[in-house]
């Protein structure tokens, strides 16, 4: 089967999964914000979280030699935070599992010595990529648009699957005409499995740079501002988007914008990775109340 069938049948898979779950799962009627605090972004408690097991189930079909037991184990792990939200001290100890898994699957059949270097960087490298594209994962879009970007096209499917169903296909809220959301959320195991999909492909690892700009800045100002650097809120560059009033679909576009010097980054190197940081600046900087300019 050519490339470009794999990836229709894995996109097809997961759209299909998706739709499946939306149209035969029994669905909550309630609409009303979840448990977290004010800062953080409402989300719908009606939305269904099953957009990572789509995902799955899409990466299952495509034939690629993925890390299926870090895969699985971050989707694991993601799916008990989606159920009941585990503290950030569990969380962040749990998710050594996936990194080391991923270490070690990447590595098998290395020298010994080779595989213990390589696992000096791989488990810290996957372990910061969970949380890096967790944060990134705090508007509709971001996330599935990252990995659709970043990854090979036949693992790009699996996340551009869900996409329509998080970002295009919406629904209006039951309490308020004005605005709509989504059919379903990635959720933390979708985030997860992007994560460790993300630092399967040495290539695809460069994409983190994105969510890693808006971490740092979001930590520092925490930090300035006096509190935990752990605790969400809305400074994220997504949320400075949907505070000017953009909508979803611009959001999207706009916030991962910066990230298309990226695609060139195996023959321009360095310089992709400087131009996406500029742009991310620019974007940060135009995102910015008029009054604090």
């Amino acid at each position: 089967m050519s490339e470009a069938w794999r990836a229709a049948l894995v996109l097809g898979v997961s759209f299909g999964a998706a739709w499946a779950w939306l149209r035969f799962a029994p669905q909550p009627a309630v609409q009303e914000p979840d448990d977290r605090t004010d800062e953080r972004p409402v989300r719908e408690t009606s939305v269904p979280r099953i957009g990572g097991l789509a995902v799955l189930l899409g990466l299952a079909v495509s034939g690629l030699p993925l890390p299926w037991w870090a895969l699985g184990s971050a989707w694991l792990l993601g799916a008990i935070d989606d159920r009941r939200p585990l503290s950030a001290g569990a969380k962040a100890l749990l998710q050594l599992v996936p990194a080391g898994l991923l270490a070690w699957e990447l590595t098998r059949g290395l020298p010994g010595t080779e595989i213990y270097l390589q696992s000096l960087w791989l488990v810290p490298l996957a372990w910061a990529a969970q949380n890096l594209v967790n944060t990134w994962d705090h508007a509709d879009g971001l996330v599935c648009g990252l990995a659709g970007l970043a990854l090979p096209p036949v693992a790009a499917a699996a996340f551009l699957g869900v996409l329509p169903w998080n970002l295009l296909l919406r629904r209006p809220r039951s309490n308020d005409t004005d605005r709509d959301v989504p059919r379903l959320y990635l959720g933390d195991a979708g985030a997860h499995v992007a994560a460790i999909a993300l630092v399967s492909f040495p290539l695809s690892r460069w994409f983190l740079l994105l969510p890693a700009l808006d971490l740092a800045r979001v930590v520092w100002q925490r930090w300035k501002a006096g509190h935990r650097f752990w605790v969400g809120d809305r400074r994220h560059l997504g949320h400075r988007l949907q505070n000017l009033g953009w909508p979803p679909k611009l959001v999207a576009v706009a916030a991962l914008f910066p990230s298309a010097p990226l695609l060139g980054v195996d023959g321009w190197g360095p310089f992709a990775a400087i131009s996406c940081a500029v742009l991310w600046g620019c974007l940060v900087w135009a995102s910015q109340p008029m009054q604090r300019r």
